[in-house]
């Protein structure tokens, strides 16, 4: 095609541009590498591209965008409508909606029937629990549906994988059944367009009228979506690719930062094109940027520049707790938001979900909106709604909502129908649902009847130790009890489930050193109404401060961003050990860093609360070492810690008998940071909070 065209026509966007821009959408060659920094004007860049193909007579439906999200594509359709009303031809979508969009019309050429179905990892979930009853295995620690997920991946990015007698049958019934049913999921949707862009009929009908591929966000590709890309293009397809290395971070989902790092291997007249100026934060924030991804040995390097106003260094603040953490971000926050800042202005960035209870804890009490990005509100979460369920039915059976939320959750044997019967009844009589199982369990079959039994037992235990347990025990109990616990570890994010849970009883111990009074059934009652009475509080969410991951925050900008939990095993998360990981991780603190317009305020807590114990912490070793130039350390950014050694004169010492851990000696008692630490004969030092362990302590005369 001739590029030869009346410039004057587009003038107006290319004008928009600057020069790196410019040279980026009018480029003329076979292959081209976006390298497009944070906030650098990509998906503006992109999108012009598409209008000048389209303006130098490229027909719309001989170009394919390919994006790495829905609202992405969605975004991208609706700006290029903008620029040229006449886009409608243009395919515009994600891997995944293009291969369904691509096999519905021309799945017949490889034998893939019209009518296909797609299926979630819930279907593919349901399908493994058919197969192992088929094979007569019982699910545990090893055979069970997460595993064969895993499994299932690694034949689909590998065919010529080897199973053990164990997994082989599960593979290929799981391959079979879906071929029988006509179903299709994530992973071979993308195998199967892939099979289709091989074959000679649709090569010469489709891909040799495809002028123009260009694929977003390719840093963050996996190898089957490489191999979609390269069969889908053909000699006549100009390849264009935006990305940018530095932000590649995904590697958990498969994607494979090396992809973009060596493409140049693959397309020998690629020309790389680096888009550095930005057009979002301040200079401070951007010199911080750059000195912290320079420590990646692994990247095809840019350094990114802005014309931006300052507005003064970043800050790295320390507290001495996550409570002092929390309370010290929120009261800059509040500051904020008395100088006239909106709430919509503002963001709080963890690298983990569990991280943001306290945050949340404390916005509530502000009664600020907020809204929750990359996970549910705290409590919303599906984990902590099902542990609080157990903890009201514990505390009053006659809780019809919570207890139809777990009556059968782990699977107990008490199906839909079983719960049917028993709201009939409950409506019918007009009493609880608990009421209806007791009188109706000798109707039942003896395996239903057994179940119910069962579940009745395990909750009048519970509620008989929460006598002689206090609000924190008692939720351990039933974590393990109810075998909660096990069932998120088999699940998939088992990790942050786990991380949840532990928050969960962290927030119980705080909140019952306020109730000590009171018995435990009452404990649970106040908590559960408080929580039912705040989350009221919190309307308007989308006009509210936003609380994210760095993960959900990639994209998206905020004039105020407050990065806390920076500290070792945190951020970097503790099982990132290799190196490949680690250099994620800094990539993963680079986005998080390039998220903030004009400020931007780093802290980490000296210790962590886990259950009963205090945790010391140490800075994350991505914020330690940095000059004075690129950072500001307040120079009270927490109250001093005052600490007295609980060691009086003479041969009288502090012996604490706890009842978990034993007999152990005092150390160090710190009151004004609620820290006592011990040394036990057990388990060695541990640090608790003082103010529950005091009434353990005694003197003891030598």
């Amino acid at each position: 095609m001739s590029f030869l065209i009346n410039h004057m026509s587009i003038t107006s966007y290319l004008n928009e541009l600057n020069e790196q821009q410019y040279k980026a959408a009018t480029y003329p060659g076979k292959s081209l590498l976006v390298l497009a920094g944070a906030g650098s004007g990509k998906t503006k860049t992109l999108i012009t591209r598409i209008a000048y193909f389209i303006k130098a007579g490229v027909s719309p439906s001989a170009i394919i965008a390919v994006t790495f999200t829905n609202k992405a594509a969605k975004e991208l359709k609706e700006r290029l409508q903008h620029y040229i009303p006449n886009t409608t031809g243009v395919y515009i979508g994600t891997f995944h909606r293009l291969s369904n969009l691509f096999l519905r019309k021309y799945g017949s050429f490889i034998n893939v029937a019209q009518d296909f179905q797609i299926i979630t990892p819930s279907d593919q979930k349901s399908i493994f629990k058919r197969i192992f009853v088929d094979l007569n295995r019982e699910e545990n620690q090893y055979c069970n549906h997460k595993n064969a997920l895993n499994m299932l991946s690694r034949f689909y990015l590998d065919k010529t994988t080897k199973y053990d007698d164990l997994w082989q049958p599960v593979i290929s019934g799981y391959l079979q059944y879906t071929h029988q049913k006509n179903l299709l999921d994530f992973d071979s949707l993308i195998e199967k367009a892939i099979e289709l862009f091989a074959n000679q009929d649709f090569k010469r009908i489709f891909s040799t009228n495809i002028q123009h591929l260009l694929i977003d966000e390719f840093q963050d590709t996996n190898p089957p979506q490489y191999r979609w890309i390269q069969e889908l293009s053909s000699e006549q397809t100009h390849l264009t690719f935006v990305g940018d290395d530095d932000q590649s971070i995904y590697g958990f989902r498969g994607a494979d930062v090396t992809i973009i790092q060596r493409v140049s291997n693959t397309y020998q007249d690629l020309y790389t094109i680096r888009l550095e100026q930005n057009y979002r934060s301040t200079p401070s924030i951007l010199a911080l940027a750059n000195t912290i991804i320079a420590q990646n040995r692994q990247r095809l390097g840019k350094n990114l520049w802005t014309n931006n106003q300052e507005f003064g260094l970043p800050e790295i603040n320390e507290y001495a707790s996550e409570y002092e953490e929390a309370q010290g971000v929120c009261r800059a926050i509040h500051h904020l938001l008395h100088k006239g800042v909106d709430h919509t202005e503002i963001a709080i960035l963890y690298r983990s979900n569990a991280l943001s209870r306290l945050f949340e804890g404390e916005a509530r009490k502000y009664q600020w909106p907020y809204k929750v990005s990359g996970g549910l509100p705290f409590f919303d979460r599906e984990e902590i709604r099902d542990i609080m369920s157990y903890l009201q039915v514990i505390a009053d059976p006659r809780q019809d909502r919570a207890l139809l939320r777990i009556i059968n959750k782990p699977a107990r044997k008490i199906g839909q129908k079983t719960q049917d019967t028993l709201e009939e009844y409950a409506k019918q009589y007009q009493v609880s649902i608990w009421d209806a199982i007791l009188a109706l369990i000798p109707s039942f079959a003896p395996a239903t009847k057994k179940a119910l039994v069962g579940f009745v037992e395990l909750i009048q235990s519970l509620n008989y130790q929460a006598q002689s347990l206090t609000f924190s025990d008692l939720t351990n109990q039933a974590l393990n009890q109810t075998e909660l616990l096990k069932i998120y570890q088999e699940q998939e994010q088992a990790e942050h489930k786990e991380d949840n849970l532990y928050e969960f009883v962290n927030a119980i111990v705080d909140f019952e050193k306020n109730y000590a009074d009171i018995s435990t059934i009452e404990q649970v009652k106040i908590f559960i109404n408080e929580y039912f009475i705040d989350d009221s509080l919190n309307t308007d969410q989308e006009k509210g401060l936003t609380l994210s991951t760095c993960h959900a925050a990639k994209g998206l900008e905020w004039p105020y961003v407050f990065l806390v939990g920076m500290e070792k095993n945190i951020f970097p998360h503790e099982n990132s050990q290799h190196h490949s990981e680690q250099e994620e991780e800094r990539r993963l603190f680079y986005v998080a860093i390039t998220r903030a317009k004009k400020q931007l305020r780093i802290s980490y807590a000296l210790k962590r609360q886990r259950f009963h114990e205090f945790l010391r912490q140490e800075p994350s070793p991505f914020i330690t070492g940095l000059s004075p130039d690129l950072i500001k350390v307040p120079k009270a950014s927490f109250q001093a810690v005052k600490t007295s050694v609980a060691r009086p004169q003479s041969n009288h010492k502090k012996i604490i008998k706890h009842e978990i851990f034993g007999k152990g000696e005092v150390i160090l008692l710190d009151e004004l940071n609620d820290l006592i630490t011990i040394k036990f004969l057990s388990v060695g030092q541990k640090s608790l909070r003082y103010s529950l362990a005091k009434k353990m302590l005694t003197d003891d005369i030598a």
